[in-house]
C-alpha cells in the first residue's frame, strides 16, 4: 500500500512537473514569435525579459503545486493514523470484552459449583 501511494505521489509530481513545462514552452514559444516580429530594441528587450521572467514564474508555479501535494499528503497521512488509531481502541475494546466475558464465565462457573 505505501509502495503504491509512492508511485501515486511521483506520478502527480511527475504530472504537475509536465504541466508547467508545458504552459512554459508555449509561453516562451509565443513571446518569442513576439520578439522576433517586433520591430524596436525597446520592445525586443521588453519581450526577452518577459521570456526570461518565465523560469521564475514556472519556478513559484512549482512551488505552489507542491505546497497543494504536500498538504493533500499529510491530510492522507493524518487520515491514515486517525484509522490507525481507531483500529488500536477498537481491537483494545475487544480484548476488554473478551477478558470481561472471560471472567463472566468463570464467576458462573465457580456459582454453580458452589
Amino acid at each position: 500500500l505505501a509502495d503504491r501511494e509512492q508511485m501515486e505521489r511521483a506520478r502527480q509530481r511527475l504530472a504537475m512537473e509536465e504541466k508547467i513545462a508545458a504552459r512554459k514552452a508555449k509561453k516562451a514559444a509565443a513571446l518569442k514569435r513576439k520578439r522576433e516580429a517586433a520591430r524596436s530594441k525597446d520592445a525586443k528587450a521588453a519581450l526577452a525579459r518577459q521570456e526570461a521572467a518565465l523560469d521564475d514564474e514556472a519556478d513559484e508555479e512549482r512551488k505552489q503545486a507542491t505546497a497543494a501535494l504536500n498538504a493533500a499528503e499529510a491530510a492522507a497521512v493524518s487520515a491514515l493514523d486517525a484509522e490507525k488509531e481507531m483500529l488500536r481502541v477498537r481491537h483494545e475494546h475487544e480484548r476488554e470484552t473478551e477478558s470481561l466475558e472471560h471472567t463472566l464465565q468463570s464467576e458462573r462457573r465457580r456459582q454453580r459449583l458452589q
